[in-house]
Protein backbone atom coordinates (compact mmCIF):
# COMPACT_ATOMS: atom_id res chain seq x y z
CA UNK A 1 0.00 0.00 0.00
CA UNK A 2 1.46 3.48 -0.82
CA UNK A 3 2.26 5.57 2.03
CA UNK A 4 -0.08 9.04 2.60
CA UNK A 5 0.64 12.16 1.12
CA UNK A 6 2.85 14.43 3.17
CA UNK A 7 -0.43 16.55 3.34
CA UNK A 8 -2.35 13.39 5.03
CA UNK A 9 0.83 13.01 6.90
CA UNK A 10 0.80 16.43 8.48
CA UNK A 11 -2.93 16.12 9.73
CA UNK A 12 -2.45 12.11 11.01
CA UNK A 13 0.41 13.15 12.94
CA UNK A 14 -1.81 16.03 15.38
CA UNK A 15 -3.42 12.93 16.52
CA UNK A 16 -0.48 10.50 16.29
CA UNK A 17 1.86 9.46 18.94
CA UNK A 18 5.22 8.63 18.61
CA UNK A 19 7.35 8.27 15.29
CA UNK A 20 6.80 5.61 12.12
CA UNK A 21 9.82 4.61 9.98
CA UNK A 22 8.67 2.80 6.77
CA UNK A 23 10.70 0.55 4.89
CA UNK A 24 10.76 0.80 0.78
CA UNK A 25 12.28 -1.76 -0.87
CA UNK A 26 14.33 -0.57 -4.48
CA UNK A 27 15.17 -2.96 -7.03
CA UNK A 28 18.84 -2.55 -8.42
CA UNK A 29 18.57 -3.10 -12.06
CA UNK A 30 19.11 -1.35 -16.00
CA UNK A 31 16.81 -1.33 -18.57
CA UNK A 32 16.93 -4.48 -21.24
CA UNK A 33 17.58 -2.06 -23.65
CA UNK A 34 21.02 -0.56 -22.26
CA UNK A 35 23.24 -3.35 -24.53
CA UNK A 36 21.54 -2.41 -27.55
CA UNK A 37 22.47 1.12 -27.72
CA UNK A 38 26.44 -0.68 -28.43
CA UNK A 39 27.41 -0.55 -31.99
CA UNK A 40 28.50 -4.73 -32.38
CA UNK A 41 32.10 -5.23 -32.96
CA UNK A 42 32.52 -1.15 -31.82
CA UNK A 43 35.03 -2.14 -28.62
CA UNK A 44 36.44 -5.68 -29.25
CA UNK A 45 37.17 -5.76 -32.96
CA UNK A 46 38.26 -9.26 -33.18
CA UNK A 47 36.62 -10.67 -29.90
CA UNK A 48 39.07 -9.46 -27.05
CA UNK A 49 38.53 -10.47 -23.61
CA UNK A 50 37.91 -7.51 -21.37
CA UNK A 51 37.73 -7.64 -17.32
CA UNK A 52 34.93 -5.82 -15.11
CA UNK A 53 35.01 -5.38 -11.94
CA UNK A 54 32.66 -3.27 -9.58
CA UNK A 55 32.54 -2.57 -5.63
CA UNK A 56 30.69 0.04 -3.65
CA UNK A 57 32.18 2.52 -1.55
CA UNK A 58 29.06 3.07 0.84
CA UNK A 59 29.19 2.32 4.49
CA UNK A 60 25.41 0.63 3.91
CA UNK A 61 26.06 -0.55 0.01
CA UNK A 62 22.26 -1.24 0.44
CA UNK A 63 21.02 2.09 1.73
CA UNK A 64 18.70 4.24 -1.66
CA UNK A 65 18.16 7.21 0.51
CA UNK A 66 16.25 8.54 3.76
CA UNK A 67 13.48 10.92 3.61
CA UNK A 68 11.89 12.37 6.75
CA UNK A 69 8.11 13.93 6.52
CA UNK A 70 6.77 14.89 9.77
CA UNK A 71 6.67 12.20 12.46
CA UNK A 72 7.26 9.70 9.51
CA UNK A 73 10.54 8.39 8.61
CA UNK A 74 10.60 6.29 5.24
CA UNK A 75 13.85 4.49 4.45
CA UNK A 76 14.74 3.56 0.68
CA UNK A 77 16.70 0.02 0.75
CA UNK A 78 18.34 -1.76 -2.14
CA UNK A 79 17.53 -5.45 -2.72
CA UNK A 80 20.69 -6.04 -3.61
CA UNK A 81 23.96 -3.97 -3.89
CA UNK A 82 23.60 -2.10 -6.99
CA UNK A 83 27.16 -3.01 -7.54
CA UNK A 84 26.16 -6.35 -9.10
CA UNK A 85 23.83 -4.57 -11.33
CA UNK A 86 26.06 -2.39 -12.42
CA UNK A 87 28.89 -4.78 -13.54
CA UNK A 88 26.13 -7.05 -15.09
CA UNK A 89 24.86 -4.37 -17.34
CA UNK A 90 28.47 -3.03 -18.09
CA UNK A 91 29.40 -7.25 -19.10
CA UNK A 92 26.74 -6.93 -21.02
CA UNK A 93 27.28 -4.14 -23.17
CA UNK A 94 30.68 -4.92 -23.92
CA UNK A 95 29.69 -8.12 -25.23
CA UNK A 96 26.74 -6.09 -27.18
CA UNK A 97 30.49 -4.33 -28.42
CA UNK A 98 32.25 -7.36 -29.21
CA UNK A 99 33.94 -8.10 -26.16
CA UNK A 100 34.42 -11.66 -24.50
CA UNK A 101 34.52 -11.93 -20.60
CA UNK A 102 36.49 -14.92 -20.33
CA UNK A 103 40.07 -16.09 -19.75
CA UNK A 104 43.03 -13.89 -18.97
CA UNK A 105 41.61 -10.37 -19.69
CA UNK A 106 43.69 -7.75 -22.47
CA UNK A 107 42.25 -4.91 -20.59
CA UNK A 108 40.42 -4.57 -16.99
CA UNK A 109 37.84 -1.79 -16.28
CA UNK A 110 37.05 -1.11 -12.24
CA UNK A 111 34.19 0.41 -11.65
CA UNK A 112 33.30 1.78 -7.78
CA UNK A 113 30.17 3.55 -6.65
CA UNK A 114 30.73 6.50 -5.26
CA UNK A 115 27.34 7.84 -4.25
CA UNK A 116 23.48 6.42 -5.16
CA UNK A 117 20.40 6.66 -4.68
CA UNK A 118 17.15 6.43 -5.10
CA UNK A 119 13.92 7.85 -3.25
CA UNK A 120 10.69 9.51 -3.05
CA UNK A 121 11.04 13.24 -1.36
CA UNK A 122 8.40 14.75 0.93
CA UNK A 123 5.68 16.65 -1.37
CA UNK A 124 3.79 19.87 -1.12
CA UNK A 125 -0.03 20.62 -1.70
CA UNK A 126 -0.32 18.41 -5.05
CA UNK A 127 2.79 16.39 -6.18
CA UNK A 128 5.34 14.19 -4.01
CA UNK A 129 8.70 14.12 -6.52
CA UNK A 130 10.86 11.50 -6.40
CA UNK A 131 14.84 12.06 -7.10
CA UNK A 132 17.75 9.94 -7.72
CA UNK A 133 21.31 10.33 -8.53
CA UNK A 134 24.49 8.28 -8.74
CA UNK A 135 28.26 8.81 -8.89
CA UNK A 136 31.13 6.11 -9.93
CA UNK A 137 34.70 6.43 -10.03
CA UNK A 138 35.89 4.76 -13.13
CA UNK A 139 39.73 3.32 -14.11
CA UNK A 140 41.21 1.73 -17.37
CA UNK A 141 44.26 -0.48 -16.80
CA UNK A 142 45.91 -2.63 -18.67
CA UNK A 143 47.16 -6.33 -18.61
CA UNK A 144 49.70 -5.64 -16.12
CA UNK A 145 47.54 -3.17 -13.83
CA UNK A 146 48.91 0.25 -15.44
CA UNK A 147 45.95 2.80 -14.85
CA UNK A 148 45.65 3.83 -18.72
CA UNK A 149 42.50 6.20 -17.85
CA UNK A 150 40.63 7.36 -14.82
CA UNK A 151 37.14 9.64 -14.61
CA UNK A 152 33.98 10.25 -12.77
CA UNK A 153 31.24 9.32 -14.61
CA UNK A 154 27.79 11.10 -12.42
CA UNK A 155 23.97 10.27 -13.63
CA UNK A 156 20.51 12.16 -12.21
CA UNK A 157 16.93 11.76 -12.22
CA UNK A 158 13.25 12.85 -11.02
CA UNK A 159 10.05 12.10 -11.31
CA UNK A 160 6.81 12.88 -9.89
CA UNK A 161 4.96 9.80 -7.42
CA UNK A 162 1.39 12.02 -7.29
CA UNK A 163 0.22 12.86 -4.30
CA UNK A 164 1.68 10.40 -2.12
CA UNK A 165 5.26 9.60 -1.69
CA UNK A 166 7.08 6.97 -3.88
CA UNK A 167 6.18 3.58 -3.19
CA UNK A 168 8.70 0.81 -4.07
CA UNK A 169 8.07 0.05 -7.68
CA UNK A 170 8.32 4.15 -8.82
CA UNK A 171 11.85 4.18 -6.38
CA UNK A 172 12.63 1.27 -8.70
CA UNK A 173 12.09 2.99 -12.07
CA UNK A 174 14.17 5.47 -11.03
CA UNK A 175 16.98 3.34 -9.75
CA UNK A 176 16.47 1.89 -12.96
CA UNK A 177 16.97 4.89 -14.95
CA UNK A 178 20.04 5.89 -13.13
CA UNK A 179 21.62 2.71 -13.33
CA UNK A 180 20.79 2.51 -17.05
CA UNK A 181 22.39 6.10 -17.95
CA UNK A 182 25.88 5.01 -15.76
CA UNK A 183 25.73 2.14 -17.72
CA UNK A 184 25.45 3.35 -20.71
CA UNK A 185 27.62 6.67 -20.05
CA UNK A 186 30.75 4.65 -18.68
CA UNK A 187 30.62 2.50 -21.54
CA UNK A 188 30.60 5.54 -24.33
CA UNK A 189 33.53 7.48 -22.16
CA UNK A 190 35.76 4.17 -22.05
CA UNK A 191 35.11 2.31 -25.49
CA UNK A 192 37.29 4.31 -27.59
CA UNK A 193 40.50 4.08 -24.90
CA UNK A 194 39.93 0.17 -24.18
CA UNK A 195 39.19 0.02 -28.48
CA UNK A 196 42.91 1.40 -28.37
CA UNK A 197 44.40 -0.57 -25.64
CA UNK A 198 43.38 -4.02 -27.61
CA UNK A 199 44.48 -3.03 -31.37
CA UNK A 200 47.26 -4.61 -32.54
CA UNK A 201 50.51 -3.46 -32.29
CA UNK A 202 51.65 -2.25 -35.87
CA UNK A 203 53.93 -4.65 -37.97
CA UNK A 204 57.65 -4.49 -37.06
CA UNK A 205 60.00 -3.48 -40.19
CA UNK A 206 63.37 -5.13 -40.25
CA UNK A 207 65.94 -3.03 -41.38
CA UNK A 208 67.33 -3.21 -44.72
CA UNK A 209 70.17 -5.38 -45.50
CA UNK A 210 73.76 -4.51 -46.91
CA UNK A 211 72.49 -6.46 -49.77
CA UNK A 212 69.84 -4.26 -50.04
CA UNK A 213 71.31 -1.58 -50.94
CA UNK A 214 74.09 -2.79 -53.36
CA UNK A 215 72.99 -2.00 -57.31
CA UNK A 216 71.30 -4.32 -59.51
CA UNK A 217 72.77 -6.16 -62.12
CA UNK A 218 72.54 -3.64 -65.28
CA UNK A 219 71.68 -1.11 -63.17
CA UNK A 220 73.30 2.50 -64.34
CA UNK A 221 76.08 3.61 -61.91
CA UNK A 222 76.21 7.18 -60.84
CA UNK A 223 77.89 8.90 -63.20
CA UNK A 224 80.85 9.49 -60.48
CA UNK A 225 81.37 6.19 -60.26
CA UNK A 226 82.42 5.97 -64.19
CA UNK A 227 85.97 5.69 -65.22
Amino acid sequence: MKALSFCAITMLSLTSSGACTHERLVTAGYSAQVPFKIAAGSICRHGEIVGVETSNRAADPRSAGTTAAGIHTFNYRFDADPALALKRGLEESLQAGGCRLDGSAQANLFVQIVQIEARGEKGGMWSCPGTASARVAVTLSDRAGHPLLKKDISAAASGSCGMVICNDEEASRLASSILSDTITKTVRAFAEAIAKQLAPPPAATSPASPQDASPTPGAALPSSAKS
